[in-house]
């Protein structure tokens, strides 16, 4: 028998106890009044039989196909192992299959078919499905959480009441989780009427804005209880469904029943394969028919759906034993590479499509590319054109598709489908530098460059390099990945043209040809736009290609990049991002770029959040990966742009901007700084030696991105293109500023703000500034090293303005600021490099306890590095607040003249400081004179009269009576190392308990009315609430003698706590940190809580109030009350007084502190103001004339 075209689909598996339904397509010229029969065999039995199939349905895709169906019983695969089958009509055979049989394994009453574990704090939910015959009684099954031993850790009721929660067999129910969390978001939004429907019509408008109208089942159950202070807990034994990124194990059991009972089981996150989203997203799950008591993750990341079927959702259902039929619809043929990405296209006839996709074979393994149903009502899978054109020569492949009980797959992974992969396309170019339309500055001899791929190889031999229409291939370096030439004249400033011709080995060929510029760099333009910004595929709104529309439509900006949270995405979903952005990017309009936020949390480190732009890899998991580790990724990516963001208490400062390396500062181009309330993390970074360039972003979570408020950032660039962008962030050439109509020039030296300065002699400072504001620009500082302002000038109400400022090079960096009320802008600085040749290179603090009065001393050790003696050298001390000083209008509280210094040599000088309430600010600045040239430097760091001594957060529990306290004695110890008592009037304790958010009040202790003694201190005890505890039973505990009162404060505040994550405790004076002790998981990865093992703190760190950790002997007895020697600040004697300092400088040359430091070219002030003033009229009169 001959054989005759038709298409079937096998199922991978039938069940002995139920019917199997088979279909096959025909060609409608080749099923015209046909008879056609089902031969099988029941393998195992001796059943043989023969059927015949009867039409059932049909397709019309190009040319018409008729559907042919036949049932065969569940009582012929009785007993059977395996059914094998062919076709058969007049004549003619088709080829045979075989299917294996298997019992049946029992349905679980009900599975989940969406998890949706929060959203956005108003509910969490769990839809469900009943796969079964009969209806479910939600209230007979509990909830398991197991821990990480798989043994049972809470459990939740599934309905309040018996026959409230009903599941009607096939029916979607959503199982609302009200926890003790859920119960108080919704109370901040008072009687607000379908607020759960409302907010998800909000949140979600694509899928959720009609779930009232779908009538859709909502079921509730209470989780949550009130305690006897009326406030919201979790019921005894209950948990809320929302969890971290980490897996969670769950189980249903019978009511009362144990974990042996399951009769299904679900894993959220298996070894983080999932990657589920904990907060903003649902995940769409089914389980496999034959081990239906497991749940299977297919979706772990979509748009909410609840209470209604995403479309080709497998739902499996105990009666729909069809097969699906596939139509394959594109010929078993070649593939040309030519054609780039490569589409599979697909029929499907079923009642119960569920999950089709493509299966194709990548180095070795079958990878999924899941089909789509187009608007003809055809599945699509498309495999992109990258990875076709690394497969060898062959494209193998199957189809799947679930349906009902059963799966079809037309092809196999052990017989695939096959087609021939032509290359009929010329090699890929990866790269090109210069790119098209960049323009390069001051680089005449560029090293221009091509990378490029073919799977057969590039014919280095036949490729082809001009540059200006001049052949250089014999001068370039060609390699098998790519091409580099660097032009033997230094070409001209103007616009510039290079071209290749490339052709493989099987002789395809590739043209290119690039325009790029060189210019001199003396015009730049102004460029807005945002580099930091959300959307719904982390914690924002809208998607990537909606927020790239509406910045260039809405926002008018000008360069702009999606950087979603890292913790929320896959390697191909970044890309996926990636390619939407280059879609966006037009040279000389809109240069579009894509990124990445590392994510830093309080449970994993809380060193901050930062930005990478420009990479093909991400971070998923950060809680893994330190900031130490990760400065090393970026390091060893030479694209990679990083950017601090919002370096601030609140969100994380990036462990003090410590650790500071060249090559790490080389990657740190950007700092996210978004006004006046982030000048002291601006200051803080480049005072540690950090090279980063501010820039604003709005951080936008919503949909009105860019235009959510007036604060932007700028950068300076020679041409609006993608790379032109980038290479003005590695070149620190920005600015951020409030008012986004301000453009700001600053240049120094006629270098561009970011640009470094070898040895320059003088600083000649210009500033060209315009707004569009009617409150005009304001005040104008120029500020250097550690916040220290040395010129000012106040614009006012004008809007147009240049200033032009003359300076000695007395400090590492200059950058403009602007205020104009709560306007604030700032630019990069010009870092002045190659003259420190007079340092302050050791800066210590000590105690003297024979001086009350002014008991601080601080050390400064002044060396000269030069190879010649400096002369005139003096030490000015200034004892100002934290936000640094003007340096004209303040007069040193302390001097001290060294004199001549040698070459090579150091000296030490001291001074003693009072004590104020507070935090004070000593500002050491030395200067001196090596021939008529000065040069400078300047360190500071910060005092208080008392500070955090020692906490222990986490103690073992004790048992009264039948009650287990836990947490019983854990204390707080403040230390006064002043010789003088010290009022705690105005001082707060404050526990910053969660990143993102401020102390809360229940965290916060006044300490008013309490005095430490000189050298004592005051013990905190964080009673446990309600404990029926004593001073007594503290005291016993730790065999001590303190008197509440007087050395004791008790207080249920929760001003500590051991909950896992990172935390600070600062002791604040009015709104000034004194003291900041950290602790827990602050800036590590492992947790350094321990029970009843007390954490004690030293002298502070660096130019801020965060004291250090100390390590102590293993024999140290650390008790509350008590001091450690290690604790104790150095003796010191410090230098004389302050009036005897004047009396002993009188034989010196008096010189005033401002000529030491400026001496006579830095322009007048008033003269300053007078020719900007100047400047700005006649500017004015021209543009008026025009």
């Amino acid at each position: 028998m001959r054989a005759f075209t038709c298409y079937h689909a096998p199922a991978a598996y039938a069940f002995r106890d139920r019917d199997l339904t088979l279909q096959l397509l025909l060609p409608d010229e080749e099923s015209s009044l046909v008879e056609l029969f089902l031969c099988y065999a029941v393998e195992g039995t001796a059943l043989s039989a023969e059927l015949r199939m009867l039409p059932v349905d049909g397709i019309v895709v190009g040319e018409s196909y008729s559907a042919y169906a036949v049932t065969v019983p569940a009582a012929d695969l009785a007993g059977g192992t395996a059914l094998r089958y062919h076709f058969k009509r007049k004549g003619e055979v088709g080829d045979t299959y075989c299917i294996p049989l298997q019992d049946a394994p029992k349905m679980p009453p009900f599975i989940v078919s969406e998890f949706f574990p929060w959203g956005n704090g108003l509910l969490q939910c769990a839809e469900l499905y009943n796969p079964g015959t009969e209806t479910v009684d939600l209230y007979d099954y509990e909830l398991l959480l197991l821990n990480q031993d798989g043994e049972e850790h809470k459990r939740d009721p599934l309905a309040d009441a018996a026959g409230v929660n009903l599941l009607a067999p096939g029916e979607l129910g959503v199982l609302d989780f009200i926890s003790w969390a859920i119960h108080k978001e919704r109370d901040a939004h008072g009687d607000e009427e379908d607020l759960v429907f409302s907010h998800l019509a909000a949140q979600y408008p694509e899928t959720c804005a009609d779930l009232a109208e779908r009538h859709v089942k909502w079921m509730e159950v209470e989780l949550a209880c009130k305690d006897e202070k009326g406030e919201w807990c979790s019921k005894e034994g209950c948990f809320g469904i929302y969890s971290w990124i980490n897996e969670r194990k769950l189980a249903v059991v019978p009511r009362g029943g144990t974990l042996s009972d399951a009769v299904y089981r679900m894993s959220i996150n298996p070894d983080r394969q999932h990657l589920h989203v904990h907060k903003f997203r649902s995940s769409l799950w089914t389980v496999d028919p034959l081990e239906p008591s497991v749940a299977i993750c297919t979706h772990p990341r979509v748009m909410p759906t609840p209470g209604y079927a995403e479309p080709h959702q497998f739902l499996p259902l105990a009666h729909a034993v069809t097969v699906p039929a596939i139509l394959p619809l594109e010929p078993e043929g070649r593939v040309h590479l030519s054609n780039g990405d490569c589409r599979f296209t697909f029929a499907v006839l079923g009642r119960e499509v569920a999950l089709p996709t493509v299966w194709v074979k990548v180095q070795e393994t079958y990878r999924a590319y899941p089909a789509e149903l187009n608007n003809d009502g055809i599945f699509e899978a498309v495999l992109p054109a990258e990875v076709l054109s690394h497969l060898p020569g062959k494209l193998e492949y199957y189809i799947e598709v679930k349906g009902g009980l059963y799966t079809a797959n037309y092809g196999t992974a052990d017989a695939p489908c096959t087609r021939k992969v032509t290359d009929n396309a010329g090699p890929s170019i990866l790269r090109s530098y210069p790119a098209e339309g960049q323009v390069l500055e001051r680089e005449q001899s560029p090293e221009i460059s091509l990378s490029y791929d073919d799977i057969s190889g590039v014919n280095l031999r036949t490729s082809i390099l001009c540059v200006d229409g001049k052949n250089v291939s014999t001068m370039a370096d060609w390699q098998p990945d790519g091409v580099r030439y660097r032009p033997q004249k230094p070409l001209a400033y103007g616009k510039h043209t290079f071209e290749v011709s490339l052709r493989d080995t099987l002789g395809n060929r590739t043209y290119r040809k690039v325009s790029f510029g060189i210019c001199d760099g003396s015009k730049m333009e102004c460029y807005r736009g945002e580099v930091h910004c959300h959307t719904l595929e982390s914690d924002g709104l809208g998607s990537p290609a909606d927020a790239f529309t509406y910045a260039r439509d809405e926002g008018k900006v000008d360069y702009f990049a999606v950087t979603d949270h890292s913790h929320y995405l896959t390697l191909e979903e970044m890309r996926a991002q990636r390619r939407v952005a280059e879609g966006f990017n037009v040279n000389g309009k809109y240069a579009t770029t894509h990124g990445f936020e590392m994510t830093w949390n309080y449970m994993s480190g809380f060193w901050g959040h930062m930005n990478v732009l420009n990479t093909d890899w991400i971070t998923p998991y950060h809680e893994e990966i330190d900031l130490y580790t990760f400065y090393d990724m970026l390091t060893a990516d030479p694209d990679a742009i990083g950017m601090f963001n919002h370096p601030c208490d609140t969100w994380g400062m990036f462990d003090d901007f410590d650790v500071w390396t060249k090559e790490r500062d080389e990657k740190m181009c950007l700092a996210e700084i978004r006004g006046g309330g982030f000048d002291r993390g601006y200051t803080l970074m480049l005072s540690k030696g950090w090279h980063a360039a501010p820039v604003a972003n709005e951080d936008n979570h919503a949909a009105n991105w860019t235009t959510a408020t007036t604060t932007t950032g700028y950068v300076l660039a020679p041409s609006l293109t993608r790379e032109n962008v980038l290479e003005a962030f590695r070149r620190r050439r920005t600015y951020t500023t409030c008012d986004n109509t301000m453009q700001i020039r600053y240049r120094v030296n006629g270098e561009w703000m970011g640009s470094r300065l070898q040895a320059p002699k003088k600083l000649s400072m210009e500033v060209e500034i315009t707004t569009e504001n009617e409150n005009g620009i304001g005040l104008l500082s120029i500020v250097t090293e550690d916040n220290i302002v040395v010129a000012r000038i106040d614009a006012g109400p004008l809007r147009e303005f240049n200033w032009h400022v003359e300076l000695d090079p007395d400090f590492d960096y200059y950058y403009l600021r602007a205020n104009n009320g709560s306007l604030y802008s700032v630019t990069s600085p010009v870092f002045v490099e190659g003259r420190d040749l007079l340092n302050i290179s050791r800066m210590d603090y000590g105690v003297c306890a024979e001086d009350a009065e002014m008991p601080h001393v601080v050390e400064v050790t002044v060396e000269n590095s030069s190879d010649k003696p400096m002369k005139d050298v003096s030490v000015q001390y200034y004892v100002t607040p934290l936000g640094g000083f003007e340096l004209r209008n303040l007069t040193p509280f302390a001097s001290v003249h060294i004199g001549k210094l040698e070459a090579g040599k150091s000296h030490t000088v001291a001074r003693r400081f009072p004590t104020v309430p507070g935090r004070r600010r000593i500002t050491a600045v030395v200067s001196g004179y090596r021939g008529k040239e000065r040069f400078a430097d300047t360190t500071y760091r910060l005092i208080t009269p008392v500070r955090i001594g020692k906490m222990l957060p986490q103690t073992s529990s004790v048992t009264i009576g039948e009650e287990e306290i836990k947490n019983p004695f854990r204390y707080v110890e403040l230390y006064n190392p002043m010789p003088h008592a010290v009022s705690l009037d105005k001082y707060t304790l404050k526990l910053w308990h969660a990143s993102g958010v401020a102390p809360q009040p229940e965290r916060c202790l006044a300490l008013d009315g309490y005095t430490i003694p000189a050298g004592g201190t005051l013990t905190v005890w964080v009673r446990p609430a309600a404990a029926p505890l004593t001073v007594a039973d503290f005291n016993t505990r730790y065999g001590t003698s303190l008197v509440e009162g007087k050395d004791l404060i008790v207080t249920e505040n929760r001003i500590l706590t051991a909950n896992g994550g990172g935390h600070m405790l600062d002791l604040v004076f009015q709104k000034e940190i004194v003291s900041r002790a950290t602790f827990g998981k602050y800036c590590v990865l492992e947790n350094d809580i321990a029970e009843d093992v007390p954490l004690v703190y030293g002298d502070f760190a660096p130019m801020n109030m965060r004291q250090r950790k100390l390590t102590l002997p293993e024999e140290a007895k650390v008790l509350p009350g008590s001091v450690q020697k290690e604790q104790i600040p150095a003796a010191k004697r410090g230098g004389c007084r302050r009036r005897e300092a004047v009396e002993a400088e009188k034989a010196v040359t008096k010189r005033s502190i401002i000529t030491r430091l400026t001496e006579a070219p830095l322009v007048p002030l008033q003269a300053a103001k007078l020719i900007a003033s100047a400047v700005s009229a006649v500017k004015h009169i021209l543009k008026t004339k025009e």
